[in-house]
């Protein structure tokens, strides 16, 4: 609240309190948090000595929308970040008949999870049926989950939900798969982007900035856009 003697560094990772990006997925409580913690960022970031974000891009929305003067630095917080390969030299030959992807990624609204099942959904259609792995928490994605477990029922398509998992576990479940899928909307950083090059997997992703900061995906989609999801595992 105040202008201290020493030095004030923030550590700034989420991207709603910064950018101009729609509230209305969240529920009511979660959209006066949002709002109420913008008004404070912006009135008093002036007492802060030092900004640390993650991404290129974190650092343009902060300079365009709260503070163009306050120096900020970008620090990668990831560990080994300056030992992977941005694009894989070789796509991996597929082990499966069914492809089998996962999407590491709570169930909060911009995730996008409703588009990748509506794509699922699309690919059904079409006889085609690629396993998906999620990594939802049940206790607090129910309604999301209860979707999904009608949609398969309607549609038979596969979908699997590991639950809440341990980072050792997502490190070995990246070992059981062919891709990593990535449709979230907006990301102050995409953490399984570069676990999932570490990994030497393909990547099929939203064609937006945050994917672009940290990994050249070997396929893209309109992340608003469920048939260009679609479309992207066909071509994978």
């Amino acid at each position: 609240f105040f202008k201290v003697r020493g030095k004030t560094i923030l550590f700034l990772q989420n991207r709603y309190l910064i950018d101009h990006v729609t509230l209305k997925k969240w529920p009511r409580i979660k959209q006066i948090n949002f709002l109420v913690q913008r008004f404070w960022l912006r009135r008093l970031i002036k007492n802060c000595s030092l900004v640390i974000v993650q991404t290129n891009s974190m650092k343009r929305i902060f300079r365009e929308n709260i503070n163009n003067v306050l120096p900020i630095d970008v620090i990668s917080l990831a560990s080994n970040v300056t030992s992977y390969p941005r694009k894989l030299l070789d796509i991996p030959s597929m082990k499966n008949k069914n492809d089998k992807f996962a999407y590491i990624a709570s169930g909060d609204p911009h995730k996008n999870h409703l588009s990748l099942i509506e794509a699922l959904v699309i690919l059904s259609k079409e006889l085609i049926y690629p396993t998906l792995y999620l990594t939802l928490d049940v206790n607090n994605s129910f309604e999301l989950l209860s979707h999904i477990e009608n949609t398969k029922e309607k549609y038979n398509i596969n979908v699997v939900n590991k639950g809440f998992m341990e980072h050792d576990d997502v490190l070995l479940l990246y070992k059981e798969i062919d891709a990593l899928i990535f449709p979230s909307e907006l990301e102050s950083f995409g953490l399984p982007l570069i676990e999932a090059r570490l990994a030497g997997l393909p990547i099929i992703a939203s064609e937006l900035d945050y994917v672009r900061d940290v990994v050249d995906p070997e396929y893209t989609f309109n992340p608003s856009s469920p048939q260009s999801i679609a479309r992207a595992i066909k071509r994978f």
